[in-house]
């Protein structure tokens, strides 16, 4: 297809525009069987007859080397040929537009009525060219172009004002900086570019929640019969896309507006991508679709400046756009938040806002891990804060994310395993009655954890914060008695 551009002559002493002309070819394969269709394989023996064929059944017009309809003409060339070896003839036929774009559905009608006058039984026609379906993926593709390239623009925006150009946090070790410093990874900029179209919707629109699920079962388990949830305990379980976060008060706009467009839209860029047929119903409905989540992201746009995030979830919206990247880093943040939980769980005074650093150190201070489960937790964080600040992963790094995830499943495991349980098992196992020393031998054989040097002494203060017969009972959950010197049981009822 050649498209001549519209361009201006001057022509006695003033200007006169040049419209733009198209030329466009459509190329077809019609296939005849003796056996299949006999009737028709006989009436049609030769091009003048199949002519005739064409004009009997239709208000076609064929006159040598032109076809005409409504007083509209076209170029027309046939050419018959036989299929060798078996009783197959064909037929290649050109129809040719040249002429002004705004009359282009004229040629259209014309098209449509030749394909109809052969919608015969056991007529095979073939589609070998069809400019008039590329020209309007053509015009399509620009709209399509051009939207992502504004979400891309959008995205791209609102991720480097509210999080960063590079994604990393000013805590992060100084190793993981002179790693980052000598890798030739791209930048996030560059990453996005090369995200798929509908995936960068789901950056928008795809529901996440912000907390662990598991969480919630946890608090349904603790609840009494007599008592009820707290609406706010639970509305972070509730999963909520990005739009619906930070636009959508701002704009009066559902995301599932959004989210329903892009789809469509996604659904018709696949069409062009695929060389499948493309209609003006296609472009008409393509274009609807991109000025509608246009004139919404524009406006989004307009408003962005006045977003200004917390620190907490500047990290939530980096977890969920690599989450939405790589299936097996949204692995990995899922069960790294569900260790840091189960840890800050352990800690007392607003563990919440301790760093990850600190609150290690808390936690081995206080002989609830060693020093070697801390260096674990240590090198998983720096994993994590690498992951998830630089999302463009190499081969090497992303077959290393299974064997990371395998780690912190045995390490949540066995951290979620706590002492209380530990000894509630041995209780189990000792008929509800031990010393010290039957339930420190009993952990020893069955534990899954890495024992300290001063890992009994974790165990005894374990019982002694859930039984009222100590000083230091927390005043919660009232689980052991003391039956004489070194020796415990199960409260029972």
């Amino acid at each position: 297809m050649r498209i001549v551009g519209r361009h201006c002559l001057r022509k006695y002493g003033r200007l006169t525009k040049k419209v733009d002309e198209l030329k466009l070819k459509n190329e077809y394969l019609i296939i005849l069987d003796e056996e299949s269709s006999r009737g028709f394989y006989s009436l049609c023996k030769d091009v003048q007859r199949f002519n005739e064929f064409v004009v009997d059944n239709s208000e076609i017009k064929i006159i040598d080397d032109s076809i005409s309809l409504n007083n509209k003409t076209y170029k027309y060339s046939i050419k018959k040929g036989e299929v060798q070896g078996k009783s197959q003839i064909f037929f290649y036929i050109t129809l040719m537009y040249e002429g002004e774009e705004d009359n282009i559905r004229e040629y259209k009608v014309v098209l449509r009525a030749f394909k109809s006058a052969l919608d015969t039984d056991n007529v095979i026609v073939e589609t070998l060219r069809d400019d008039l379906s590329f020209y309007y993926s053509n015009k399509a593709y620009s709209l399509v172009y051009s939207i992502e390239n504004l979400m891309r623009k959008f995205i791209t925006y609102f991720m480097i004002t509210n999080v960063g150009k590079n994604w990393l946090e000013v805590t992060s070790p100084e190793k993981i900086k002179t790693a980052l410093g000598n890798s030739k990874r791209k930048q996030y900029i560059d990453v996005l570019q090369q995200l798929d179209f509908i995936h960068l919707g789901d950056f928008l629109f795809k529901s996440y929640q912000e907390d662990d699920i598991s969480l919630l079962f946890d608090k349904i388990k603790k609840i009494d019969d007599n008592k009820s949830i707290n609406i706010e305990e639970i509305r972070g379980f509730i999963p909520k896309s990005n739009w619906d976060k930070y636009f959508k008060s701002r704009l009066n706009c559902e995301d599932s507006y959004l989210k329903s467009r892009w789809e469509k839209i996604y659904d018709l860029r696949n069409k062009i991508a695929h060389n499948s047929h493309f209609t003006e119903d296609d472009y008409r409905g393509i274009s609807i679709l991109v000025k509608e989540v246009e004139e919404v992201l524009k406006s989004a746009f307009d408003n962005i400046d006045s977003i200004e995030l917390p620190q907490d979830e500047k990290d939530s919206l980096t977890e969920n756009i690599a989450k939405n990247i790589d299936e097996n880093l949204g692995e990995f943040i899922l069960q790294w938040n569900r260790l840091e939980r189960n840890m800050r769980e352990l800690v007392e005074n607003e563990s919440g806002s301790l760093p990850i650093y600190e609150l290690l150190s808390v936690l081995e201070s206080d002989d609830t891990i060693d020093a070697g489960f801390s260096e674990k937790v240590k090198e998983l964080h720096n994993i994590r804060n690498l992951l998830v600040n630089n999302i463009d992963l190499d081969s090497n790094e992303r077959n290393n994310l299974s064997k990371y995830n395998e780690m912190l499943y045995e390490i949540n495991k066995e951290f979620k395993k706590s002492w209380k349980d530990e000894i509630i098992e041995a209780f189990g196992a000792l008929e509800n009655e031990a010393t010290l020393a039957e339930i420190y031998d009993f952990i020893k054989s069955k534990t899954t954890r890495s024992l300290s040097l001063s890992w009994r002494s974790s165990v005894r203060k374990t019982i002694y914060l859930h039984s009222s017969d100590c000083e230091i009972f927390d005043g919660q959950d009232d689980i052991f008695r003391k039956i004489g010197k070194g020796k415990w049981g199960m409260r029972l009822d």
